[in-house]
């Protein structure tokens, strides 16, 4: 539809692709192509490809743009060349290749699509080159024009001249001849172009008032036919009349018109100068020249200055359909031309003018230039060819040809008139562009004038130049800036009609060198604002952006070149034209400035429309719209988009404003002010209250004036309990004390518009005041150095009524709060006798007492302040501390009564303490409380009642352990906390001690320790209490100093002992063996009663028994080497150990690197001591690193092998039995042979012995001796017998044994008596074995592995050595028994 065309043409969207697009593509294919093999078929898709890309471009371009960018075609070749240099071949044959860099076309490209193209064929370029040809060759038939007017002027002499023209009057029906001569001289100019020696002179003028028609227009420019040939009546029918005008002259024009009247005809001549070239025009001339009018009916001259310029062109500039005309018309020769005329001397705009066609044609033009061209009239040569299109035909090529000239030719000369106009007669500029052109020729040259200019072309003859949006500009310079500089359009702002004329005086008083405020043009002719590069919306707004500064200052001063009325008017302009205001500097503020529109950003303030008074006395001017601004008009700026300008109340933007205030105020929970800040937060409050100010919406901002004086808190803040909120006024203790603290204090009776209210029960009270009290808990140490002392005794007092139990159960929930309550100082305190005045409740501890505290605090630890009870520290105590409530056993727990000497001046302080323990306190007071003798506190346990006799005598002078005689009156009453007045069990550990501590001390202590022994050993009943582990290291025990009485020589080896012993030092009797070299015996034995009470008593410990025995192995065996009763003693201990190996086991391992185990067959046997990991229990011999254990030690095996010894174990060989038959009778002969030493043929002489046998026996039973036999036949000694050879070191023995062997079947094993000879019965067997394996006599092979393993001679010293041995001589026998004894003996 129509209407969706438009609206999309007016978004942008284009029908076609432009044709810098389709180039593009053009150029996208030429570089794939260069990239393609030669042979690869997708040459041939880009390649069609192409050809429909260039068929649009010549489709979619319009004639102005056909030497804009070159046209691709594809070529023979495979690629793509400029239009101009491609042919297309139509001679249906194959060609000589072209040599001068021209191109055939693809033979994909059809003849009709090169056609379109505008492609030159081959052959028709072969005939322009003959036609063009200038030498004598050439092919062109014709006759030069100048030679045809040569002879027609010899046959046509000048008197013929006046009858043509009579003739040419009648021929044509006309009533009257006419004739005019110009006299005028125009001297120095020239007349015809490049024809500078022809003389101007007068000029002739033929008129009649015939009208031609169409075959005389086409007769006049044919000679030697005319266009009367055809008509009988005609005078002139051979078209050769017409060339007598060039008796007088080589310019002839014809002027006739319909009104009779004759108007003169002038030919240039004079200066020329020429403008510039332009598309088809070859040269352009213009010049100023004066006519001279006679007007008949009023019988005067009349001088008129004229502009007169020329240009001309070339039928190449035409589309190439319409160049076919110039062969139809002969205008292949003609070189159209072109020119206008503008009048000088006119005072006002000329709204008609004439067309020319050489002579004046009876046709106006509404243009203010008289315009002459080449044209191709119509039939009745009246006018010019023009038809329109007639549905389903095209135009005619004629009126193409003259719409080209319409629509290129004329309006590129007017335009350079225009700009010659614009140089030289710039006060002319309004008269010369067209205005209001209406018909079908104004309308189109006006069009094409515009849209060269800027303005569209749909390619149709009488379509408005509104469909298009960008055409190139041109660069004539027919404007003139503001500041009177000529200028192009394309380069030039242009005031458009439509545009205020505040944007004009805007824009004027800018800068800007390229602004036009009089375009003297209708800018209405063009639709859209980007039709023309003018003060459109779009532009201004872009200006005023980049010209912030610029703008501002035309506000300023005292005269200002702008008005307020001004800026609303530019304002509206934007607003109406839907332009954004955003970046433009027109925003006039309430303080006068003007500053620039913003985007709204939520995080500003806006300026504000509404309540500009109160806005701008709270927050400035500079906050407000100018107030000159009505409220209507400021709405609608702030509605036209997202600006920062808001039409709304404050409140709405009261965060953003806030942000500007000074001091900012923005979300924090408080922030400092001065007195006067203070003064505009109250007002800002009152105008906020009244605007209907939500405060949930402003409640994180610091609005709220507290009575501190110096600092404004938010809603938020004072809500959260960081606030105290004041209901009673300044006058309160606790609103002095938060003001002295600086903590932030809000009055609700100055301020009743607040949504706070003050709080109702005590428990909300105390909450809040403890919830602000505890930011400072880490400083409370020193918060009252923060405060006046009085008022904060008012406030402890204050706070401290609100103290119940009740209202701390509500505080339970946020425990610390409690813990805040606990460190403030507010009560009174004792540390020691030091007193302490606002303390801390987590600092003291709460007495049972409500009085005497002063008499009882210094009997407290010093690191304790203690306090008096009362309800409310009991109250906070119970909650965070329940420890700190002392009871009154916690009470005396704590009671800290030192062990030194008491002053006297504390000794009524004491009796309290003394007097409270004996009425509170029930059992015994283990603590310092009662002082003895000395006055020194002690525990009532630790003394005696000085009334007992008893006690009296035995700690006779020892007042340290009878109480002090100033405090015997309270005897009776300290008696039940622990003072002794009858003998018991502790009284009995108390001398027992008593002894031990005299005795240590060198003192005689015998008596006492007689009669202490002698109590406990007669009754032992009276110790019941007392543990063994109390006395067992107490000297209290009579020892006896006698001899050892089994050997009174080893009497010399008891140590020496004191008279009075501890019960460890003893032992009993029957334990003597086990113990002599460490303890004493008893002087007095203990009775079996006591031993039932006391069993440990003289009984050995394993750890004593083994460090006997070390005593005796280490130093007494040493001197007594070979004692019974020392060997007796050994067996009683290593039996003690066997039987109580468990609990000497850890003393056994301790004892391991001592010799204590002696190593005897018998005790008449040499002694050895040795260490457990020396014995090797089951061992045949002694080896170099260990001992066979004796018969003695065999019966301890256990014991010592728990201790570290070893147990030797020996592999098991595995003998095949082997079963030789022997004749009984056979081998007593042999055996008889070889006692006799007879008939022995082979003898072995081993280490110098000589040992026979009979070689058949050997060779029977041996396999070896079988081959030797053999071998040997021929090496017999001359005696028949021989020397056989043996391995090198091969003994006797083993010679023998082999020998034995054979004869008797039986191997007699050597069998050793010393260490010394299992090495040597060892070496032996080996060498035997080494020759058996030599000789191979296998039975007898398993036979000395079996002798070795039942004498038991591999050890842990040659074990090692025999497997390296049997390895040697490949005994697999005796190398497995070799490992399996490793591996059974993995300890060695």
């Amino acid at each position: 539809e129509d209407g969706m065309k438009d609206l999309l043409t007016y978004m942008g969207i284009r029908e076609r692709p432009s044709h810098v697009d389709l180039h593009a593509s053009q150029l996208e294919i030429l570089g794939e192509l260069s990239q393609l093999d030669p042979e690869d078929d997708a040459r041939d898709d880009l390649i069609r490809a192409s050809i429909e890309l260039a068929l649009e471009i010549c489709r979619n371009r319009k004639p102005d743009q056909l030497s804009q960018l070159p046209l691709l075609v594809p070529t023979e070749s495979g690629t793509l060349a400029e239009a101009e240099n491609v042919l297309y071949n139509d001679m249906e044959m194959d060609v000589q290749r072209l040599q001068d860099g021209t191109q055939f076309a693809h033979p994909l490209l059809s003849s009709a699509s090169a056609k379109n193209l505008g492609l030159q064929t081959y052959r028709g370029r072969q005939l322009s080159e003959l036609e063009s040809a200038d030498d004598d060759n050439g092919f062109y038939i014709g006759e030069e024009i100048t030679t045809r007017i040569k002879s027609v002027l010899l046959d046509y002499t000048i008197d013929h001249s006046f009858i043509e023209w009579v003739a040419n009057a009648a021929d044509a029906g006309a009533t009257c001849l006419k004739l005019l001569v110009d006299e005028a001289v125009f001297r120095g100019r020239e007349v015809i172009p490049t024809k500078s020696e022809f003389a101007p002179g007068p000029a002739l003028v033929i008129y009649n008032d015939g009208l031609f028609s169409e075959e005389d227009f086409r007769g006049i420019g044919s000679i030697g036919q005319g266009g009367k040939t055809q008509k009988a009546g005609t005078i002139g029918r051979f078209g050769l009349g017409a060339l007598s005008f060039y008796h007088f002259t080589e310019i002839s024009a014809y002027r006739r018109g319909p009104d009779e009247v004759v108007t003169p005809i002038w030919f240039v001549a004079g200066s020329r100068t020429a403008l510039r070239r332009g598309e088809g025009v070859n040269s352009l001339s213009a010049t100023e020249l004066t006519v001279t009018r006679r007007e008949s009916e009023m019988d005067q001259s009349i001088d008129e200055r004229w502009l007169v310029t020329r240009s001309w062109g070339s039928n190449s500039a035409f589309p190439f359909p319409v160049r076919e005309l110039a062969e139809r018309h002969r205008l292949s020769n003609l070189q159209p031309n072109f020119g206008l005329a503008f009048s000088l001397s006119s005072q006002e705009y000329v709204p008609k003018s004439t067309l020319f066609a050489t002579l004046p044609l009876p046709v106006s033009i509404a243009l203010p230039v008289h315009v002459h061209a080449t044209w191709i009239l119509a039939p009745d040569r009246r006018s010019i060819r023009n038809d329109t299109s007639v549905e389903g035909n095209e135009v005619p090529l004629d009126s193409q040809y003259n719409r080209h000239i319409l629509q290129h030719f004329v309006p590129a000369l007017y335009l350079q008139t225009l700009a010659f106009i614009n140089e030289h007669y710039p006060h002319l500029m309004h008269l010369a562009w067209p205005q209001g052109a209406k018909d079908d020729e104004g309308v189109r040259v006006a069009g094409a004038l515009y849209r060269q200019l800027g303005g569209k072309d749909d390619g149709e003859v009488m379509v408005a130049a509104a469909l298009y949006r960008q055409l190139p500009r041109v660069p004539d310079l027919v404007l003139r800036t503001v500041n009177g500089q000529r200028i192009s359009p394309k380069d030039a702002i242009v005031h458009l009609k439509r545009t205020p004329d505040a944007v004009k005086k805007l824009l004027t008083n800018l800068p800007l060198p390229n602004y036009v405020a009089e375009p003297h043009f209708d800018t209405d002719f063009f639709m859209f604002w980007e039709d023309l590069h003018g003060d459109s919306p779009t532009v201004v707004s872009r200006i005023l952006r980049r010209s912030v500064a610029a703008v501002q200052a035309m506000f300023g001063g005292g005269s200002p070149a702008l008005t307020l009325e001004d800026l609303q008017v530019i304002v509206k302009y934007f607003l109406d034209e839907m332009e954004s205001l955003i970046g433009i500097p027109l925003l006039p503020l309430g303080n006068g400035k003007v500053v620039t529109f913003e985007a709204e950003n939520p995080y500003r303030a806006p300026v504000f429309v509404c309540d500009r008074e109160m806005i701008g006395k709270l927050f400035g001017s500079h906050r407000v719209l100018n107030p000159e601004i009505d409220l209507e008009t400021g709405t609608r700026w702030s509605k036209s988009g997202k600006l920062n300008l808001s039409h709304h109340r404050i409140i709405s933007e009261i965060r953003n404003i806030l942000k500007t205030a000074n001091p900012p105020i923005t979300a924090r929970q408080q922030q400092k002010v001065t007195a006067d800040q203070l003064q505009w937060t109250r007002e800002l409050l009152v105008f906020l209250v009244d605007q209907g100010l939500k405060w949930d919406n402003v409640a994180d901002l610091p609005l709220i004036p507290t009575m501190n004086g110096d600092l404004t808190v938010s809603l938020g803040h004072a809500r959260s309990g960081s606030v105290w909120i004041c209901a009673e006024g300044g006058e309160s203790p606790i609103t002095k004390i938060f003001l002295q603290l600086q903590v932030p204090v809000v009055d609700l009776q100055s301020n009743r518009s607040l949504p706070l209210k003050g709080w109702t029960t005590t428990s909300q009270t105390l909450r809040h005041v403890l919830k602000l009290l505890q930011q400072f808990d880490r400083a409370i140490p020193a918060l009252l150095d923060r405060v006046r002392l009085d008022d904060w005794a008012r406030f402890s007092t204050r706070l401290r009524s609100w103290i119940r139990e009740s209202t701390l159960y509500s505080l339970e929930d946020d425990r610390t709060l409690l813990d805040t309550l606990a460190n403030l100082p507010l009560y009174d305190g004792w540390q020691g006798a030091q007193p302490h005045r606002f303390v801390a409740s987590s600092k003291v501890a709460m007495l049972p007492l409500r009085e005497e505290i002063p008499n009882i605090a210094p009997f407290f630890p010093l690191y304790m302040i203690v306090a008096a009870k009362t309800s409310d520290l009991q109250a906070i105590l119970s909650q965070t501390a329940p420890a700190k409530v002392l009871s009154f056993a916690k009470f005396f727990k704590h009671l800290n009564i030192q062990r030194s000497q008491l002053p006297e001046n504390l000794y009524s302080s004491l009796r309290v303490i003394i007097d409270l323990v004996i009425d509170r306190y029930k059992g015994q007071y283990m603590n310092p409380l009662i002082p003895n003798g000395d006055g020194i506190p002690k525990c009532p346990n630790e003394l005696y009642d000085h009334r007992n006799e008893l006690y009296a005598l035995h700690f006779k002078g020892r007042q340290d352990l009878f109480v002090h005689c100033a405090f015997r009156d309270l005897i009776d009453g300290v008696i039940p906390l622990g003072v002794r007045h009858e003998f018991g069990p502790k009284d009995l550990h108390g001398f027992i001690e008593s002894v031990d501590i005299d005795a240590n001390n060198g003192q005689d202590v015998m008596e006492r320790a007689k009669w202490v022994w002698n109590h406990i050993n007669n009754s032992p009943l009276s110790i019941g209490g007392i543990n063994y582990e109390m006395i067992r290291e107490r000297r209290f025990i009579p020892c006896r100093r006698t001899h050892y009485s089994p050997d009174p020589q080893l009497t010399q080896y008891t140590p020496s002992f004191e008279m009075v012993v501890s019960p460890d030092e003893l032992y009993l009797d029957e334990y003597a063996a086990l113990l002599w070299t460490l303890r004493a015996p008893f002087d007095v034995a203990p009775t079996a009663a006591l031993k039932r009470v006391y069993p440990e008593i003289g009984r050995p410990t394993a750890e004593h028994v083994i460090q006997h025995l070390i005593n005796l192995s280490s130093y007494v065996s040493t001197h007594e080497l070979q004692s019974e009763t020392l060997f007796q003693d050994l067996q009683h201990i290593y039996e003690w150990l066997r039987r109580n190996q468990t609990e000497a086991q850890q003393y056994l391992d301790l004892a391991s690197p001592h010799p204590v185990w002696l190593n005897v067959d018998s005790v008449d046997s040499p002694w050895t001591w040795c260490t457990a990991d020396r014995l090797v229990f089951d061992l045949s011999h002694d080896t170099k690193q260990s001992f066979r254990a004796r018969q003695f030690l065999c019966e301890y095996r256990e014991l010592i092998m728990a201790a570290g010894a070893q147990r030797y174990r020996y592999a098991t060989i595995e003998t095949q039995q082997q079963e030789v038959s022997h004749s009984e009778k056979g081998l007593a002969g042999w055996r008889e042979l070889r006692r006799r030493e007879i008939l022995f043929d082979i003898w072995f002489k081993p280490e110098g012995s000589v040992i026979g046998a009979h070689r058949g026996l050997l060779a029977a039973l041996i396999p070896h001796f079988a081959q030797v036999d053999d071998d040997s036949s021929s090496n017999t000694i001359s005696s028949g017998s021989v020397e056989y050879p043996l391995p090198d070191a091969t003994s006797a023995f083993a010679v023998r044994s082999v020998i034995d062997y054979v004869y008797t079947g039986t191997f007699s094993c050597p069998a050793p008596t010393q260490n010394d000879d299992v090495t040597l019965v060892l070496e032996r067997l080996l060498d035997l074995l080494k020759l058996v394996r030599t000789w191979g006599v296998s039975d007898l092979e398993a036979k000395i592995v079996a002798a070795i393993g039942e004498l038991k001679l591999v050890d842990e010293d040659n074990c090692d050595f025999v497997l390296k041995q049997a390895e040697t001589y490949q005994s697999t026998t005796l190398a497995q028994y070799c490992m399996k004894t490793k591996e059974l003996n993995s300890w060695i």
